[in-house]
């Protein structure tokens, strides 16, 4: 039988609402790995803070690989290996930065151990909730960058549809350049036309030789639809995006803070 890949995302989906791995779920996770599948960690989180959850979950193992940056990056933590890596030009980040500002809403980048913003605010101590990098702010942001980061975040904090009409404009304006996705309510990621995460499922799928027939994948947002396209299996969480929901062979019967995925490991170990 050939080896099988499983592309999971984090918030939302392997991670409960107090952001770790259940025992459960982790064990689950191990038997994948021990049977000598492939398991992904696939989000839009920064590589350092995808490594935080493997390092705090003990997840290390030769089986185990990462996406971060919406496919910005295909990481091997066991080798500490870059696989491929996708960035935004320095120029395309000035007019991402340009159009959000006319919108009036924040936007931050990265460089490979910080976030790198332009002023403090609301907006990065919401995000660091969660992301736990230092970040620091960037004098004559976006222009006092050194290298092309992977992607831009913009951030609104006040329940309108801010976020929404930015994206059209960003579309609009930039439609060969970026890729616009909602990862949450509050979070818009722009990443490079060439990225995603469905582009790293196939990606990584190919470079391992694994048939398009044993991947899978596993997710409840927005920013998670084009690598449940890429996959041949497809779980929604049930406490999802319902778009996710309705697109996706499978939903779960429970969330992700009673360990919904447990059971499709099972299903698909004897698929």
């Amino acid at each position: 039988m050939s080896c099988k890949i499983f592309f999971s995302d984090l918030d939302g989906t392997l991670l409960n609402s107090s952001k770790i791995i259940t025992k459960m779920t982790k064990s689950a996770i191990f038997q994948w790995m021990e049977a000598g599948n492939i398991f992904v960690l696939s989000s839009g989180r920064p590589l350092p803070s995808i490594l935080e959850v493997v390092d705090n979950n003990n997840l290390n193992h030769a089986n185990l690989y990462t996406i971060a940056f919406n496919g910005g990056l295909i990481y091997h933590p066991a080798n500490r290996q870059k696989i491929t890596e996708k960035t935004l030009s320095l120029t395309t980040v000035e007019r991402i930065y340009q159009i959000a500002k006319k919108h009036n809403i924040y936007c931050h980048t990265y460089d490979d151990t910080t976030i790198l913003i332009p002023r403090e605010g609301s907006e990065i101590l919401y995000y660091t909730q969660s992301i736990h990098l230092p970040y620091r702010i960037l004098k004559d942001f976006p222009a006092g960058l050194i290298q092309s980061p992977c992607k831009v975040l913009c951030i609104d904090l006040s329940k309108t549809n801010a976020l929404d009409c930015l994206a059209l404009d960003l579309e609009s304006n930039l439609s060969d350049l970026v890729t616009c996705v909602r990862s949450n309510t509050n979070l818009l990621e722009v990443f490079s036309k060439d990225s995603g995460k469905g582009v790293a499922v196939q990606e990584l799928a190919d470079m391992l030789h694994i048939p398009y027939e044993y991947t899978y994948a596993a997710g409840d947002e927005q920013n998670d639809l084009s690598m449940l396209s890429a996959a041949a299996h497809s779980v929604a969480m049930c406490n999802g995006n319902i778009n996710i929901q309705k697109m996706a062979e499978y939903v779960t019967t429970l969330d992700n803070d009673n360990d919904g995925l447990v059971p499709f490991f099972t299903k698909f170990l004897s698929q």
